[in-house]
């Protein structure tokens, strides 16, 4: 084979494997646009034109692994911009968070948020603290915390003491998303519960979610059609308790012999008890 045609099958062979690892998202475009932003009037542009993306794109997709890719990134375009040039939005990342509906994915993208908030204070960012901690608690337990404002110290403290992967927030993201996808090919073996959406106490919302162990023999919370794997950690007079895999306010639920299922916080209180669909 003749070196030239030797080197163009290398740069195949590695694209190929870039893409494959990467999820078909394309990390290195983004960096080389984003690179080539040498002005602020460029990088406002750019901001603008994430923001249309996910107003004008996103929100109207349908598929969710589209979805998800394309919410994914717009978050790694926004860490990029941030991390490249020190370039600030009070609005997109914001609404990178939540739009997102993998709740993990949020996780991630806490040490941008918290960037944005130590840039400009939590009061300037869309929304403030109240949106902001209201999309954590509505992607991992669809539990709204309006209007509950003595609660929103000690949950950012809680995020701020989440642990960060030694990898970056890129490649946490990129293989999050990957996580998910492996996730959409699971089978379904069993439907343990199913209740009804509730983020309030009495106030219930259309639409259900369930508990169901899938052929991997692990046990989900199937909500908005995306899985949440539940980690079992005890069991007391017949009652099993499980919690939301890397979830970060020490929230858990309980589920009783008759398929009574209880949302409690971190102090045992009840916050929901769900009503069976």
């Amino acid at each position: 084979m003749k070196l030239k045609h030797l080197k163009k099958f290398s740069l195949v062979l590695s694209t190929l494997t870039f893409n494959l690892f990467f999820a078909q998202i394309p990390i290195e475009k983004f960096k080389n646009e984003i690179a080539s932003l040498d002005t602020n009037t460029k990088q406002e542009a750019y901001w603008k034109k994430l923001n249309e993306i996910d107003q004008n794109i996103l929100l109207k997709t349908e598929n969710i692994i589209d979805y998800d890719s394309i919410s994914t990134c717009n978050m790694i375009r926004s860490v990029i911009l941030i991390e490249k040039h020190n370039s600030y939005s009070n609005h997109v990342p914001i609404a990178n968070l939540s739009h997102s509906v993998v709740a993990s994915s949020n996780l991630i993208y806490w040490p941008i948020i918290k960037k944005c908030a130590n840039k400009y204070g939590y009061e300037k960012l869309m929304g403030g603290k109240a949106y902001i901690l209201e999309s954590y608690s509505i992607s991992f337990y669809g539990y709204s915390l309006y209007k509950q404002n003595n609660l929103y110290e000690s949950l950012l403290e809680k995020l701020n003491q989440e642990k960060n992967n030694s990898k970056s927030i890129i490649e946490n993201l990129v293989n999050n998303y990957i996580k998910q996808k492996k996730y959409s090919s699971l089978k379904e073996v069993k439907v343990i519960g199913r209740w009804q959406l509730q983020p309030f106490k009495n106030l219930k919302e259309d639409g259900s979610f369930a508990f169901i162990k899938m052929n991997d023999k692990n046990l989900y919370m199937r909500k908005h059609k995306r899985l949440q794997k539940l980690i079992f950690f005890k069991v007391e007079n017949n009652v099993n308790f499980y919690k939301i895999d890397n979830e970060p306010f020490g929230w858990y639920y309980s589920l009783d012999e008759n398929n009574n299922l209880k949302l409690h916080n971190e102090k045992e209180e009840v916050l929901i008890a769900y009503s069976k669909k």
